[in-house]
């Protein structure tokens, strides 16, 4: 029996499939921006009444005040800071392990980055590079390994350098890591072991999960097999996009999850990628982003006889 404990849902990431591209990185649509002060003014130095100064003084003080106002910067504009998921295709419902923001400001010569500073659970602060186009940018920052924790706020600001050098560093953005959907500590998936120790299912064969637990009170589920692995290029199918002809279990937004797995035995050789999630529905049905939680199992499908050769004798 494989089995897994809890721990939120990591991307699979399939390649994208060729008939439904989409943005790799799924965010919220709301955006309010800061702004810096930045202008330096030049100002006239002539004691006593301004109107008595030069016109030469005059003259001078003007030009400055247009060259300092034309090469002063636009402010970093960064838009709030949200959940942000690298899910590899359109439709995935898990993945939101990080944190995504973009932003306004950027100058050519110059270098950005999201920075995520030192808050709970985190040995310090966490840093990703920015991607810049025209003057703006955008940046990705996964949570893996940073020990964030659920329930928490941590701040995050974008920073400017110029060849090593911080110059500028914007207004902090807060972010609040959602508390996940209540789960079971583990999900177990009956399957057969081969002398190599790999777990394989049989083609043909029904398996059983099992739930130590339970989920809250109300979740919604994604389950089954949402991708299977063909034998030759191009063979893969992906469970969300295809509702009619797919041949393996796969719904969303059902009451319970998945019970029991059967791959067919026209199958055999193909490698099956099974999810069991929940989550919090929204008031319209849609999972609320940061309350999934979820298994993964990878296996491959063997055949009986296969089978039967690889534990023979």
């Amino acid at each position: 029996m494989l089995d897994r404990s809890p721990g939120p849902v990591v991307p699979f990431r399939p390649a994208r499939h060729p008939a439904r591209r989409s943005a790799r990185r799924r965010v919220g649509a709301s955006a309010l921006v800061l702004a810096l002060a930045g202008a330096t003014l030049a100002a006239v130095t002539t004691l006593g009444d301004p109107a008595l100064a030069s016109p030469q003084t005059a003259s001078a003080a003007k030009q400055t005040t247009s060259t300092s106002r034309a090469a002063s910067p636009a402010p970093l504009r960064v838009a709030p800071v949200q959940l942000g998921c690298e899910c590899g295709g359109a439709g995935y419902l898990w993945g939101y392990r990080g944190a995504f923001t973009s932003f306004r400001g950027a100058r050519e010569g110059y270098r950005y980055s999201l920075v995520m500073r030192r808050g709970p659970g985190m040995d310090g602060p966490a840093r990703a590079a920015a991607q810049t186009y025209g003057g703006g940018g955008s940046a990705f920052l996964p949570f893996d390994d940073l020990g964030v924790q659920f329930g928490e706020t941590y701040s995050f600001v974008v920073q400017e350098r110029r060849k090593g050098r911080l110059v500028r560093t914007s207004p902090a953005r807060l972010l609040t890591i959602p508390v996940p959907v209540a789960h079971p500590t583990r999900v177990g998936l009956d399957s057969e072991t081969l002398p190599s120790g790999e777990e394989v299912l049989v083609a043909g064969r029904t398996y059983t999960f099992t739930y130590d637990g339970t989920w809250e009170d109300g979740a919604r589920f994604a389950s089954g097999v949402d991708r299977y692995i063909g034998q030759a290029p191009g063979d893969d199918r992906f469970g969300y996009y295809e509702e009619d002809g797919y041949p393996l279990p796969f719904t969303i937004g059902t009451d319970e999850p998945i019970r029991d797995l059967t791959v067919p035995a026209d199958l055999a050789g193909v490698g099956v990628n099974v999810q069991v999630v929940g989550y919090r529905p929204s008031a319209g049905g849609e999972p609320v982003v940061g309350s999934e939680w979820g298994f993964r199992f990878f296996l491959r499908v063997v055949s009986e006889e296969e089978f039967a050769a690889a534990t023979a004798g």
